[in-house]
C-alpha cells in the first residue's frame, strides 16, 4: 500500500486534477502552441542578443537561456507522469538455440 502524499510538490498537485492534466496535453500538441513557444524563445535571444555588451553579459545571457529552456522542457512535460517503467518478468526464455 502506497503511503499517502503529505506535502505534494506542485507537479503531483497538477497530475491530481485528470481534466486539467487532459486540457494540458491537449494544448501542448497544439502546433499553434509550439509554434507561439518557439516564437517566444526566439524573440527573447534576439532580445539578449542586442544588449550584448561583452564577454561577461555573453555568458549570462547563455544561463539564461538555459533558464528558459528548462523551464519550457519542464512546461511540456507537465502532464506526464514521471513513473519509473516496471520491469516485466520473462518467464520461459529458451537461451540452448
Amino acid at each position: 500500500m502506497a503511503e499517502p502524499i503529505i506535502n505534494p510538490s506542485p507537479k503531483q498537485q497538477f497530475l491530481a486534477n485528470p481534466k486539467r492534466v487532459s486540457a494540458h496535453r491537449e494544448l501542448m500538441q497544439n502546433p499553434q502552441m509550439q509554434d507561439s513557444l518557439n516564437m517566444g524563445l526566439l524573440h527573447y535571444q534576439l532580445a539578449l542578443a542586442a544588449n550584448m555588451t561583452d564577454a561577461n553579459a555573453a555568458a549570462a545571457n547563455s544561463f539564461k537561456v538555459k533558464g528558459v529552456l528548462e523551464f519550457i522542457d519542464v512546461f511540456l512535460k507537465l502532464g506526464e507522469s514521471s513513473q519509473a517503467p516496471t520491469q516485466s518478468k520473462i518467464v520461459g526464455l529458451d537461451h540452448s538455440v
